[in-house]
């Protein structure tokens, strides 16, 4: 899973998934749903910080949240959130009444969302990994099959632990050309990265037949793609942290 403080939590077809009119609202009314997912994200955040400190002053060890991983009923909350803040503002930027009953639904399910989140507890990893960033250069002299490609880069621990896995980012290669792949900015619990590739129209897998250190760069064989596992999704809680009490996986 990935962690709360890598961003994207829900996307704009998470949001269609729930509400297939919602582009076209947004359309109508000017509504930034980038803006709107960014805003959710900050408030439920708030809110799950509240329950951390909370849980901090009456004994527990404190844990932050860049601890906290992205569990389905997480992601559902924020989906669901973010939806009644769209729809609030479609109903009171011109009082539409046509809008004011999903607003008013997205708000209850959003409120249900949140409980039950709570109630399934606060997924949390006790050595996190975010996600990378990928350092994509082209190189002379290569012969790499031109193509395009899509390459994604995921940070490991010195115990195995694997982060989620970058954003995919799009390398066009001609002949003559090698793809050299790094990740930027290498967090203090991360000394390895792993590489996933795949040209354009495939799923991306590993091309790195052992961890990549870091500060290293992988460099795509002249063969081109290699067969491979593909990414994984992150880290799994170690242990749920709830209002009241902590329940240890497993």
């Amino acid at each position: 899973m990935a962690l709360y403080t890598d961003g994207n939590i829900s996307t704009l077809s998470d949001l269609q998934a729930h509400d297939a009119a919602l582009l076209e609202v947004s359309n109508t009314e000017g509504i930034d749903l980038t803006s709107k997912l960014e805003i959710a994200e900050a408030e439920i955040g708030l809110e799950i910080e509240a329950v951390l400190l909370q849980r901090a002053t009456i004994g527990s060890a404190q844990t932050h949240l860049s601890q906290v991983v992205v569990t389905t009923g997480l992601q559902r909350w924020h989906t669901l959130h973010t939806l009644a803040l769209a729809y609030g503002d479609a109903y009171n930027s011109q009082f539409n009444d046509r809008y004011e009953g999903k607003w008013k639904r997205f708000v209850r399910l959003a409120r249900n969302a949140e409980e039950l989140f709570f109630q399934i507890g606060i997924g949390i990893v006790l050595e996190p990994i975010p996600r990378a960033k990928p350092m994509i250069t082209l190189g002379l002299p290569g012969s790499v099959p031109a193509a395009t490609y899509l390459a994604q880069v995921a940070w490991r621990s010195a115990a195995g632990a694997v982060g989620a896995p970058s954003s995919e980012v799009v390398v066009v290669a001609n002949n003559g050309e090698q793809i050299l792949v790094g990740a930027a900015d290498p967090p203090p619990t991360a000394t390895a990265f792993d590489v996933f590739m795949a040209v354009v129209g495939t799923e991306a897998v590993r091309q790195n037949a052992v961890p990549v250190p870091a500060g290293d760069l992988f460099v795509l064989p002249d063969t081109g793609v290699v067969a491979g596992a593909p990414p994984s999704n992150g880290q799994a809680a170690d242990f749920f942290l709830y209002r009241n009490r902590i329940l240890q996986r497993g």
